[in-house]
């Protein structure tokens, strides 16, 4: 099969991207939409009115609120939202409906008791997989799968978008079938998904999943309305581009758990752990995680080629690390990837010049992948940390590694800062520490960001817990350095000016709901400077999509004095 990129065009692969990023939105502001037109949040917004004040009067806690909140801006549809920058903030923010958003609360408000229905799906769509592929039975009270292809036909029965600059409702409740059925595809092989990155081909054809007993029916009747089946049964443009686009859509339905609660966080006083406690195991309930892993790892293989002249450069040096190590190493793939670039780009002897590459993983599942990921790979020397590693406490990681008792060539243990250090959209979630000291410099950010305990938090706290938590790793680091790939948010205008240009609006979502810290990338860089860490050679830091839209970024950060 041809690849994806050398079988579609650039303005059809752009079109179905762009469906994919307004289709994720959707999936994540849908339950917020329901909760604001149950509680009158719109009919307020609508009048105008100070953040303090609409908390207040509806009973919201104002962090999550304020993520919420900010969502609704980064679609053009509130104005006034400003990021709340110091803890002791006492400048009010006047909220009100923009015109755009004026036309999409008409349109929600028109989709009536759809609206509600719609989000007693997202059940469905949680487990989905199972409903398509196990026989699992539909849930009580959501649309069957005829009004679901019904709805979608007729654009929800909104008829044309009811703002022309961007709105696109129709297009974001397509998510609530989209995503889940891209994922599934993906991970039972209909879409005949084979290669990575740009060699990425997917099938003409589905392709049948190894048994009789899946919806098979139900499954070609929603992807038809989607647009991505021919009468024919065979793949239309858009459907082989979404079956590239499965593992992006994960990312987000991952979060399905903690999305369908939305609600109780932002209006009912529930702390998060109290949501979403931890299994017996130590797993985590508000997503997931081996679906997360499985969409994380197939977006990343689009920025494994970048690190991949950082790694060739690092090793072609006399001193070279004697590990790999990656910190949340989810399924295994990066240090698979890594593994493969000493072989193949420098035809590495293993034998004569041993590297470790060593897995850490909060999570016990990820771990778990892991060491089946490197032993099916047949990667040499490599290691699983064996007990549960937080980002944020890189000195439980170096206690880790020594515990491993691993010998370089001169006899001596292997210590944490004789490795490369690496990770991949981990730094965003550590857990929030305030910080002893303030940072020197004021943050020059713009989020919305809450605390694990529920209280919002400030961006000059969140960056003097950034450069804290950089401190912490530098001396791991400023030896043989830190790559690591990171998710970002945009600032508010820079997304509201294109709507569904990128994913970033559902990521801050889930992210922000969650207790993480997307920031962006220069309060990234000026935390790491402040913390003693500098970039490397340029060629060994990039930005996606661009420099102007920094939303994924790959850094690698030495210590000052080893650049000096």
């Amino acid at each position: 099969m041809s690849s994806i990129f050398d079988s579609t065009t650039r303005a059809a692969r752009v079109a179905s991207r762009r469906a994919a990023f307004e289709q994720q939105d959707g999936l994540a502001l849908l339950p917020i939409l329901a909760a604001f037109r149950r509680r009158g949040v719109f009919d307020t917004l609508a009048e105008g009115t100070s953040a303090a004040e609409l908390a207040a009067r509806h009973s919201a806690r104002p962090g999550y609120l304020d993520i919420a909140l900010r969502a609704l801006a980064a679609r053009a549809w509130v104005d006034g939202w400003s990021a709340r920058r110091q803890r002791s903030a006492s400048e009010p923010r006047m909220l009100t409906l923009s015109p755009r958003g004026h036309e999409a609360v008409k349109a929600i408000r028109g989709l009536g008791r759809w609206l509600d229905r719609l989000e007693s799906t997202l059940a469905w769509a949680q487990r989905f997989d199972a409903y398509a592929f196990d026989g699992a039975p539909a849930i009580e009270g959501m649309p069957s799968i005829a009004e679901l292809v019904e709805q979608i036909e007729t654009r929800w029965g909104l008829g044309n978008d009811p703002d022309p600059s961007g709105t696109r409702i129709a297009a974001m409740l397509d998510g609530v079938v989209a995503a889940p059925l891209a994922v599934a595809w993906g991970r039972r092989g209909v879409f005949g998904i084979e290669g990575r990155g740009r060699e990425t081909s997917v099938a003409e054809a589905p392709v049948a999943p190894g048994s009789d007993s899946w919806r098979r029916d139900e499954c070609f009747a929603l992807a038809r309305a989607l647009g991505w089946l021919s009468p024919a049964g065979r793949f239309s443009e858009a459907g082989r581009l979404a079956g590239f686009y499965a593992s992006a859509y994960a990312v987000t339905t991952s979060y399905l758990p903690l999305l369908r609660r939305a609600e109780e966080l932002i209006f009912r006083g529930a702390d998060f752990d109290e949501l979403f406690p931890r299994t017996y195991e130590g797993d985590e309930t508000h997503v997931d995680r081996p679906m997360n892993v499985w969409g994380s790892g197939g977006a990343h293989d689009l920025y494994f080629r970048t690190v991949d002249e950082v790694l060739v450069g690092l090793f072609s040096r006399e001193d070279r690390p004697a590990a790999i190590c990656d910190t949340g190493c989810g399924d295994g793939s990066y240090l698979r990837h890594s593994y493969e670039v000493l072989r193949d780009r420098l035809n590495w002897n293993f034998f004569e010049h041993p590297v470790y590459f060593i897995g850490a993983d909060l999570n016990r599942q990820s771990r778990e992948i892991t060491r089946e990921t490197l032993a099916r790979a047949g990667v040499p020397n490599a290691y699983v940390v064996d007990r549960a590693i937080d980002i944020g406490e890189p000195a439980q990681l170096a206690a880790g590694i020594r515990d491993l008792e691993l010998r370089l060539p001169d006899g001596s243990l292997l210590e944490a800062k004789g490795a490369l250090h690496t990770n991949s959209m981990l730094v965003h979630n550590r857990v929030f520490r305030p910080a002893k000291a303030r940072a020197p410099m004021a943050s020059l950010g713009d989020g919305a960001f809450v605390s694990a305990d529920g209280y919002a938090v400030a961006l000059d706290d969140l960056k003097s817990e950034l450069v804290a938590f950089v401190r912490r790793w530098a001396p791991l680091v400023e030896r043989h350095g830190w790559l690591f790939i990171e998710l970002h948010t945009l600032d508010v205008p820079t997304q509201a000016e294109d709507p569904g240009r990128t994913p970033t609006m559902a990521y801050d979502l889930t992210h922000g709901l969650s207790n993480q810290y997307t920031v962006e990338r220069r309060e990234l860089l000026d935390a790491a400077r402040l913390a003693g860490l500098v970039p490397g050679p340029a060629g060994f830091n990039r930005c996606f999509p661009d420099d102007t839209k920094p939303r994924i970024s790959i850094n690698y950060l030495i210590g000052a004095r080893e650049e000096a």
